[in-house]
C-alpha cells in the first residue's frame, strides 16, 4: 500500500519487519529484493511522487569550495529519488536512463571488499534490469554492426557503459509496493533522528515528522538509510542523544568526511580524418538487443597502477569545425539562460556573434533534426552520430573531442557538517565543503597525455588541449557529477570509517546504509550499479539475519561474501523464519 503520512493521527506508531528510509534507486532496489522473503517493510519517502517547491525547500543546504552546483539541483525528495534525475535518451526506444558500469578491480583498493565479492551482484543488476549480459571484458558482445572496440592497444583500454531506464525506482517498483497488501510506502515522512536503545546498541525507532510538523513514530526489527550521499551524514548527525552526542555512527567523527564525487573534463579535440569515424562507430550510443550502450576510453589498469594514477574513462564525440561548435555552444547559452534563468559564460554581443556566424549550420542541423530525427548534437545525454549517412557524417563534423569522467581522492576535509540554520522542519540545513587535490589535477593531466599519445598511435590527427588554450588550467565541463559518495565510508576500523563490510553501522546491531555514502573510494564509475549491487547484497545478508541457517552459513558469508541463492536453496524451510512483525497503524 501507499499511504501519505498526513493521513495518520500525530502520535501514530508504525511498526515494521524492516525500514527503509529513502525511496531512491538503493532503498527500493533493497525493497524489491525483500518483497518476497516473507518480511514486513515500511519504506520512509520525505518527498512526494513528484517534484515539489517544499521538497526543494528540504534540500537547501550551502557550499564551499569549488562546488557550484547548489545541493537542491543534486538531491531528489520525491519517490525515486535521483532517478528522476536521469535524462539520457537512450538507443532504440528513447526513453529516459542513465550510464551504468561496474568499479574496476584497482578501485577496491581501500574498501573491505574486493571485486569479486560483488561481481555476482553486478551480474543480478544485469539480470533484473534487463541490461544484456554482463560483459565488460569481452566487448565483442556488444560489436553489431561497427567494427568494434577498434581502440585498444598496448597504451589504450576499450570499455562499455550500459543504460538502464529511470522508471523502474519512480514507477516500477513503487507500484508492486503500492500493490501489496503487507508492505507500505509513506510519502512525506521526513525521518529527523534515530532513537537508539537504552544500552545504544541497537536503534528502536525513527521520528518521522509529517509537513506540518506532526510526528510519527517507526519501530522495526531493522533500519536501513537510503537517504544518498548527502541525507545520510545529515540524519545520522541530527540523531543526537546522551549516548550519542555527536550523533549515530560518529563516535569518530567520521560521518560526513570523505566526501568524493566525480568531475568532467573536457581534455581537447582531435582533427578529424573523413574516414576515422566509420572505424569508431562502437563508441557512440546504441542499441544491441534492446540494451543501450557506449564505448569509452582509458588506460590499460596495470598502467594506471604502474603510474600511480586515479581513475578515468573517456568518451569520444564527434564535433563541427570552431566556428560552427562555438554557434551551438552559444545557442545553448541563449535557451539556457531563456528557459532555465541561467547566466552566461560569454557576453550577449559575443554570443550573438557566434549564432550568426555559424548559422548557417545551424539551420542545417535544426531542419535535418525536424525532417529526418537526426541528432542535433552527439553527447553524454544522446547518441546517434553514427547513423547518419556517410555524406552527412562528413558535412558535420570535422574534429573529435575528448572528455574524461575523473576519480577524485578522498580527503577528510571534504565534508558535509550541520549547519546553524533551520528547515521548515526544523531539521539543521546541511553545509558541504570540496576543494579538489593536487594529486587530482596531477593524475588528470597525466593521463590525458598518456591518452592523446595511444590515440595518435592509433591513427588520430593533431590534438588540441583545451588547457593549453587555458593557460595550463583544467577545463572542467562540470566540476560535480551529482554522484555523492564517501560520507558514511566502508570499512574494517572504526576510527577511519562509519560502517562495515556488511554496510551496518559499527557498534549499532541493527542499523545500515544503502547509499553511495559508504563507498572509500569511487573510481571513474557512475555509482548507481555498484550501489544496487550492495543493496542486493545487503537484501541477501538481511534475509540471512533472519533466515533459520546455521550461524557457520552466516560466518561463512561474512568471510567470503557471495551471492546467497544458493543457501536459501539449501535451507528452504527457513527463508524468513523470524519476520512475523506485523505491520500497523496504533496510537502510542
Amino acid at each position: 500500500m501507499q499511504y501519505d503520512v498526513r493521513s495518520l493521527a500525530a502520535g501514530t506508531v508504525i511498526k515494521a519487519g524492516i525500514c527503509i528510509i529513502g525511496s531512491g534507486p538503493a532503498g527500493m532496489a533493497l525493497a524489491d529484493e525483500l518483497m518476497g522473503s516473507g518480511v514486513k517493510i515500511a519504506v520512509l519517502e520525505s518527498g512526494e511522487n513528484r517534484r515539489t517547491r517544499r521538497g526543494d525547500d528540504l534540500n537547501t543546504g550551502f557550499l564551499s569550495g569549488v562546488l557550484n552546483q547548489s545541493t537542491q539541483e543534486v538531491r531528489a525528495r520525491q519517490v525515486g529519488g535521483t532517478a528522476n534525475h536521469w535524462i539520457v535518451k537512450m538507443a532504440g526506444n528513447g526513453t529516459n536512463g542513465f550510464r551504468y558500469v561496474p568499479l574496476q578491480e584497482m578501485d577496491f583498493a581501500a574498501w573491505p571488499l574486493a571485486k569479486s565479492d560483488i561481481d555476482p551482484y553486478y551480474e543480478r543488476v544485469h539480470q533484473r534490469f534487463n541490461l544484456g549480459p554482463f560483459s565488460y571484458r569481452n566487448l565483442d558482445v556488444w560489436k553489431e554492426n561497427t567494427k568494434g572496440p577498434m581502440l585498444t592497444n598496448d597504451s589504450i583500454s576499450s570499455g562499455i557503459f550500459s543504460f538502464c531506464a529511470t522508471d523502474y525506482f519512480t514507477h516500477k517498483i513503487p507500484d508492486k509496493i503500492t500493490q501489496s497488501t503487507i508492505h507500505n510506502l509513506y510519502r512525506n515522512a521526513t525521518v529527523s533522528e534515530l532513537i537508539p536503545s537504552s544500552d545504544g546498541k541497537r536503534i528502536t525507532a525513527a521520528r518521522v515528522l509529517t509537513p506540518e510538523r506532526n510526528e510519527v513514530l517507526v519501530e522495526a526489527d531493522t533500519f536501513v538509510v537510503a537517504t544518498g550521499g548527502f541525507g545520510v551524514p545529515q540524519l545520522l548527525l541530527n540523531s543526537k542523544s546522551a549516548l550519542y552526542p555527536n550523533g549515530v555512527g560518529n563516535n569518530r567523527d567520521v560521518v560526513g568526511r570523505y566526501y568524493i564525487d566525480h568531475s568532467l573534463v573536457l581534455h581537447g579535440y582531435f582533427d578529424l580524418d573523413g574516414s576515422m569515424l566509420e572505424k569508431l562507430k562502437f563508441y557512440d550510443m546504441r542499441d544491441v538487443n534492446g540494451v543501450s550502450v557506449i564505448g569509452s576510453i582509458g588506460l590499460p589498469e596495470g598502467l594506471k597502477r604502474q603510474q600511480g594514477l586515479l581513475n578515468l574513462e573517456a568518451m569520444l564525440f564527434p564535433r563541427p569545425g570552431t566556428r560552427d561548435y562555438n554557434a551551438f555552444k552559444s545557442a545553448q547559452e541563449f535557451a539556457c539562460a531563456l528557459n532555465q534563468g541561467r547566466p552566461m559564460s560569454h557576453s550577449f554581443l559575443q554570443n550573438s556573434k557566434n549564432v550568426l556566424m555559424g548559422f548557417p549550420y545551424l539551420a542545417h542541423i535544426a531542419w535535418q533534426k525536424y525532417a529526418n530525427g537526426m541528432v542535433i548534437m552527439p553527447g553524454l545525454a544522446t547518441g546517434g552520430w553514427s547513423k547518419l549517412p556517410e555524406r552527412e557524417l562528413k558535412r558535420r563534423y570535422q574534429t573529435l573531442e575528448l572528455m574524461g569522467l575523473a576519480e577524485q581522492k578522498a580527503k577528510p576535509t571534504n565534508r558535509v557538517t550541520l549547519s546553524d540554520e533551520l528547515d521548515p522542519l526544523g531539521i539543521p540545513r546541511i553545509s558541504v565543503h570540496m576543494d579538489w587535490d593536487e594529486d587530482d589535477i596531477r593524475s588528470i593531466r597525466k593521463t590525458e597525455e598518456l591518452l592523446v599519445k595511444g590515440l595518435q598511435a592509433s591513427g588520430f590527427g593533431k590534438f588540441h588541449s583545451y588547457a593549453e588554450e587555458n593557460g595550463g588550467n583544467l577545463n572542467y565541463y562540470s566540476r560535480t557529477c551529482h554522484h555523492l559518495m564517501g560520507t558514511a565510508r566502508m570499512g574494517s576500523d572504526p576510527a577511519t570509517s562509519v560502517v562495515d563490510a556488511n554496510c551496518k553501522i559499527h557498534g549499532i546491531e541493527n542499523c545500515y546504509v544503502a547509499s553511495s555514502a559508504v563507498f572509500p573510494s569511487g573510481g571513474y564509475a557512475n555509482p548507481t550499479m555498484t550501489v544496487l549491487a550492495l543493496s542486493m547484497r545487503l537484501a541477501d545478508w538481511l534475509k540471512l539475519q533472519a533466515a533459520d541457517v546455521p550461524d557457520s552459513v552466516k560466518d561463512a558469508f561474512l568471510q567470503a561474501p557471495q551471492a546467497a541463492e544458493p543457501i536459501f536453496d539449501e535451507y528452504p524451510g527457513g527463508r524468513i523464519a523470524t519476520a512475523q512483525t506485523t505491520l500497523v497503524h496504533s496510537r502510542s
